[in-house]
């Protein structure tokens, strides 16, 4: 069932919006009466004065219970999601971008949720064993180049859970996919046989894996939580290796966990992410 939704309102941010609707409809109005000035009989010009201060005392406390109230509660109204979905193929598009949850190997707890379509998090609690459960990513569908002309720089920053199965990675077409791998964790590995070890490409060291047809993928050496890629590098280099063409045009990139497993709820956190065109 698909529950995707435009904004995600949790009891902590309900809570937040109500206290400060009942402090005004019940506060204020008992505030108000308290200092409500009292007229004397002989209302002269020194009674309008003394009128006068307390009516403006009054409205000052208001304005500043309004303006702490909307400082209190901001953090709060933060925290709501543009857009949320548990559906195993919720997908979202911004302009060029499109995010998918892509839970296509599991059917286990896996909710999506967008700060925007290049800032998100996934919970999942898929099962461990058994390969890749799923692949939460931003994309691009149609870059439009050729592998030889291809040079914009794509970046990434993210933070993942300890003790779960994972890989950080950038899924390319190019045709033949191409996929080059930030980080991993819980001894996971690429589909085919590593065929290079300890490349340097881009400013790294990778270890190369090629299964018949595809991927060719790039594993990191040594594991990078944020940065940027010139993925275009990788591509020229798989073309050198003759295992596609260097005139090969580029559909889609997408950048994402691949989630082997978690056991119970974890979270995988994409805090930034841009994919160059």
């Amino acid at each position: 069932m698909n529950i995707c939704h435009r904004m995600r309102t949790t009891p902590l941010v309900l809570f937040a919006f109500l206290v400060p609707f009942a402090f005004l409809r019940v506060v204020l109005p008992l505030t108000a009466r308290n200092i409500q000035p009292k007229q004397s009989a002989f209302c002269g010009q020194e009674d309008n004065k003394q009128i006068t201060k307390q009516t403006m005392k009054m409205k000052f406390i208001k304005l500043t219970l309004a303006l702490a109230l909307a400082g209190a509660i901001s953090p709060f109204a933060a925290q709501a999601y543009v857009w949320s979905s548990c559906a195993q193929y919720g997908t979202y598009k911004s302009g060029s971008y499109e995010f998918y949850c892509d839970e296509y190997g599991s059917t286990a707890s896996e909710c999506c949720n967008l700060n925007s379509v290049t800032s998100w998090n996934v919970v999942s609690s898929v099962p461990t064993g058994g390969g890749v459960k799923g692949y939460p990513n931003t994309a691009i569908n149609k870059i439009g180049k050729t592998v030889s002309a291809y040079t914009s720089s794509s970046s990434y920053n993210y933070s993942t859970p300890g003790g779960t199965y994972w890989d950080a990675a950038f899924d390319c077409w190019v045709p033949t996919e191409v996929m080059v791998w930030e980080g991993n964790s819980g001894s996971v590995g690429p589909s085919g046989s590593k065929v290079y070890s300890n490349q340097s490409i881009d400013s790294a060291t990778w270890n190369v894996y090629w299964k018949s047809g595809g991927p060719l993928s790039f594993v990191r050496t040594s594991n990078s939580t944020s940065g940027s890629s010139h993925l275009g590098t990788f591509f020229r280099w798989g073309a050198t290796k003759g295992y596609f063409s260097s005139g090969g045009t580029i559909g889609a990139i997408g950048i994402g966990f691949e989630i082997f497993g978690s056991g119970s709820s974890h979270t995988w956190k994409m805090n930034s992410c841009s994919i160059g065109t």
